[in-house]
């Protein structure tokens, strides 16, 4: 079970009243977070392998294998580095090991430890639900940060999110521009006021602007903001997509729910 489904899940377990508002849903991730289901074993046979460098704040690659880590890491001190929601998002795949302090064997991080560093680089858990969602779907996805590594912050979002369709033509070192951006808001009672919608749309322009807002029960719902007056439509689905997903893709898209990433060939 992936962590967007896995959050889910537990969250729609939580009492109604516990999981209405951000900072209460936000308590009940937190304590699932530190049960039994994120004290599995770490992976031991896994195409990749990363050691944390606390000074980067990022996990450096020692072993690359397979296609699907090409579509994360950032270039850091003439090495491939993983930001804490792409380490997390790889390791859940068992894809990635990552290695504590020392590496070269040093002691495998588990779920526990990840997420531990999720909380240390203080990335919001509705930023990482979303993230992990849009992984889920095929896409390629990467959080707006500073020069200094830190997340770009901009109300009422905690989190900016940088997305590609799938293609062969995606370079890590060249992405180009991003096929539309996201921003998960942090206050779902809340929806962003038409300033605020103006200087998102501003700040991912050329690509569009979608908000993305965690329900009560956890589940990501995005809701495209393109034009000027700010008005919000469902994300439809591209003509591959709708073709590739059927007719039940694109019904849940019109509610709101994003649909499977298509190829481009």
């Amino acid at each position: 079970m992936s962590i967007h489904a896995a959050l889910s899940t537990k969250s729609a377990g939580t009492a109604a009243g516990a999981a209405a508002n951000s900072p209460q849903r936000e308590q009940a991730l937190l304590a699932w977070r530190d049960g039994l289901a994120w004290t599995s074993q770490p992976p031991t046979n896994t195409p990749s392998t990363a050691v944390w460098d606390a000074t980067l704040r990022s996990a450096v690659l020692t072993k690359v294998g397979g296609k699907e880590i090409t579509r994360f890491g950032h270039a850091a001190a003439q090495r491939v580095a993983l930001h804490v929601e792409e380490a997390v998002c790889l390791a859940d795949r068992r894809k990635l090991r990552v290695e504590g302090v020392g590496g070269g064997g040093g002691e495998a991080w588990g779920m526990r430890e990840l997420h531990a560093a999720v909380a240390a680089e203080r990335y919001p858990l509705d930023g990482l639900c979303a993230f992990a969602h849009l992984v889920d779907l095929g896409y390629t996805v990467r959080s707006r940060r500073g020069g200094d590594g830190a997340l770009e912050l901009a109300a009422p979002c905690c989190v900016l999110l940088d997305v590609w369709r799938p293609s062969a033509a995606f370079r890590r070192s060249a992405p180009g521009v991003p096929d539309f951006c996201v921003g998960v808001s942090d206050l779902p009672s809340a929806p962003p006021t038409r300033r605020e919608l103006a200087w998102l749309r501003a700040e991912c322009s050329p690509a569009a602007l979608r908000v993305c807002v965690l329900s009560a029960l956890g589940v990501p719902q995005y809701v495209a903001m393109d034009d000027e007056e700010g008005a919000a439509r469902a994300p439809a689905a591209g003509a591959g997509a709708a073709a590739a997903a059927g007719a039940g893709a694109a019904a849940g898209a019109a509610c709101g729910r994003m649909a499977p990433a298509a190829s481009e060939s």
